[in-house]
């Protein structure tokens, strides 16, 4: 089974925006899921403002 978790990073908030990311995946990984892999896209919105979309890539074995 996969799953796809993106988080949108603001540039003017890198700090608080860290980790509330590390903490977010970290549930995830305690809950048994492993990084396939993670991509990093470049955004900038007038409701958003600057900053970047990190799209986690996860993946968990099936249990029976």
């Amino acid at each position: 089974m996969q799953k796809v978790v993106t988080v949108f990073l603001k540039a003017w908030q890198p700090n608080i925006e860290h980790l509330k990311t590390e903490e977010l995946i970290s549930t995830y990984l305690a809950d048994g899921w492993n990084v396939v892999s993670v991509t990093a896209a470049g955004g900038a919105s007038e409701t958003q403002g600057v900053g970047v979309w990190v799209i986690f890539v996860l993946s968990k074995r099936h249990e029976k």
